[in-house]
């Protein structure tokens, strides 16, 4: 393990170092420089950023190279959370195009007074200048569809978790249920915003509630077993008929003649955008 104290009285006084263990003990020489200034004023833009990096340290930064060996290390670059704020992992420097990219498999631990930002097994020193940034989140929101006013409730679904809903229906802003009971038939904007401070993202989506279609059936009264036939209706057309005397399903066509002497069960089955 090798542990480099670095750090500047240059400007504002830090002392940010960097511990640095070798997964074997064949010869290995490193480097590290902490640069307590803008990244940008040394040619590494912190306004070059891709999508999902939201912003990177405008302080300091660290250059860590490896100039023997080949050994992977456990690379641990320190920083304190109370001046330096809070952040959510290392990112490095590359080129073609030239931008800070973000290291995946970065862990955040906290502590006092320094957290630890670690990158387990790390071995790409092709480009030295190592930054802390935020992620900017996804807000994006998976489409759930259209719903009956009848239906459960269902917690949506954003990509990234942890942020809050609102928007008419919505009955539990944390976990993002909709009820469409609660909403009422009509299209609904729901909102998910995730993020803190400058790093907040948000997405909206329009979620339609269709209302439970009125399948009242019109009563006819009653009949002569020599009537004539007769289309019944109802509050709303386009369904089918059904029962004993029925002769036409979907004209609703009652025949007395095929009917029971007495009382006959007629029901109506109605579905309109998928809602019966």
């Amino acid at each position: 393990m090798y542990l480099y104290p670095v750090g500047s009285s240059v400007g504002v006084t830090r002392y940010r170092p960097v511990e640095l263990t070798p997964s074997d003990a064949s010869a290995n020489t490193y480097t590290v420089r902490m640069a307590n200034v803008l990244a940008t004023t040394e040619g590494y833009d912190v306004n070059a950023l891709p999508p999902k990096i939201c912003e990177v340290n405008p302080e300091f930064y660290h250059q860590i190279n490896q100039t023997v060996g080949t050994a992977s290390v456990d690379l641990y670059v320190f920083y304190n959370e109370t001046e330096d704020g809070e952040w959510d992992g290392l990112a490095k420097w590359t080129t073609s195009p030239d931008l800070w990219e973000r290291i995946m498999t970065t862990v955040i631990t906290p502590g006092a007074p320094f957290n630890e930002a670690l990158v387990a097994s790390w071995n790409d020193f092709v480009e030295i200048p190592y930054i802390l940034y935020r992620y900017l989140p996804d807000p994006t929101i998976t489409n759930p569809g259209a719903f009956c006013e009848y239906d459960l409730s269902q917690n949506l679904v954003a990509a990234d978790p942890g942020g809050t809903w609102t928007g008419t229906g919505i009955t539990d802003a944390v976990n993002g249920t909709f009820d469409p009971a609660t909403a009422g038939p009509g299209l609904h904007a729901i909102t998910y915003e995730v993020g803190s401070g400058t790093c907040v993202n948000t997405d909206q989506i329009d979620i339609t509630v269709n209302a439970t279609p009125d399948a009242t059936i019109t009563d006819p009264g009653d009949f002569c077993n020599t009537d004539s036939p007769l289309n019944l209706t109802a509050a709303t057309g386009g369904g089918t008929w059904s029962g004993t005397g029925i002769t036409d399903a979907l004209n609703g066509t009652f025949d007395t003649s095929v009917a029971n002497i007495g009382s006959n069960s007629i029901t109506y089955d109605l579905t309109l955008a998928g809602c019966t």
